[in-house]
């Protein structure tokens, strides 16, 4: 990285010091002053080499190039809270300048509001490949009977857990959702590989799990009893292991941890409404599938949509 030039430089140094005397974190000592010091080397290819120079105007121009600059790491733009460290960096420079009487900038610096991460959706094949670890026995038939609810019938975690033997009626072609978010009930259709996975775990499966022939409970968990949102959660996250879907789709290891992406129960029911979108089901009959109350709900899924078509 290009040097600094004296006054830039010294300045550093002694805000990289004063960070460390006010007690500031290993991690901010060592990566705001970085930040800092990609501002003013900026600052110097634009001729600006006083602390005095600096203005309003030269801060917005560097922070606007930053926006716009490519993340190496994931694609696309810089993350508001990438941004929001040089405008930590500048802040805290700025509060430096003006205790040791060094100078003062009159900046107005605001944080950038952080935009909402889309949520996770799965692609057709990644689903089938969940569908293809689970195994023959009883564990396996429930585990695809949860694939089943969750993304054949685009339940809520809660929703799912709630299910009893009744509520699933073949003859009717419908699932019935009993504890829909704000008590609300609604209709699931149920056919075809879903209806046909759900009857044979409740004919084959559900007998040899049952404990107590009382429990209306359609899932059963391994104690017998009506299971936890949990424990269906980490069921599967045992098949997202198992099918390898962890990992990011560009082949970046699991150690990449923050990074990885988020498969959960929820994750099952975005995907099944994104693939419902590109099958062409117009909004209005999602949003009674999914049970939202207001279309605006539903509206994420054609951000979801451009998405996956992006990735595929």
């Amino acid at each position: 990285m290009k040097q600094l030039q004296l006054q830039f430089e010294q300045s550093l140094q002694a805000f990289t010091e004063w960070l460390g005397i006010l007690g500031y974190a290993e991690t901010t000592q060592k990566g705001i002053p970085e930040r800092l010091k990609e501002t003013l080397l900026w600052l110097q290819q634009k001729e600006i080499t006083q602390i005095h120079q600096i203005d309003q105007h030269h801060i917005e121009a560097f922070l606007t190039k930053q926006e716009t600059r490519p993340n190496k790491r994931r694609g696309g733009g810089l993350s508001a809270s990438y941004l929001n460290k040089y405008i930590q960096a500048l802040k805290l420079w700025n509060s430096f300048l003006a205790q040791t009487n060094t100078a003062h900038l009159e900046l107005s610096l605001d944080y950038y509001e952080a935009n909402p991460e889309l949520p996770t959706v799965l692609t057709e094949q990644e689903i089938k490949e969940l569908y293809k670890v689970c195994s023959d026995d009883e564990y396996g038939l429930r585990d695809r009977a949860i694939l089943g609810l969750y993304y054949g019938c685009g339940l809520r975690r809660s929703e799912g857990v709630a299910v009893d033997v009744p509520d699933v009626q073949f003859s009717r072609g419908l699932l019935y959702v009993r504890s829909g978010k704000g008590n609300k009930e609604r209709y699931v259709p149920l056919a075809g590989k879903v209806a046909e996975d759900l009857r044979w775990y409740l004919i084959e499966a559900r007998p040899k799990l049952l404990k107590k022939a009382t429990n209306a409970s359609f899932l059963i968990s391994l104690r017998g009893t009506r299971p936890q949102g949990q424990s269906l959660a980490l069921r599967l996250a045992g098949l997202v292991e198992k099918a390898g879907l962890a990992s990011r789709r560009d082949g970046s290891p699991k150690e990449v941890g923050p990074c990885l992406r988020q498969v959960n129960l929820h994750s099952l029911r975005h995907s099944i409404a994104t693939h419902l979108l590109r099958a062409g089901m117009p909004l209005a009959e999602i949003q009674r599938f999914l049970g939202h109350s207001s279309l605006e709900s539903t509206q994420i899924y054609t951000h979801l949509k451009e998405e996956l078509d992006h990735e595929l």
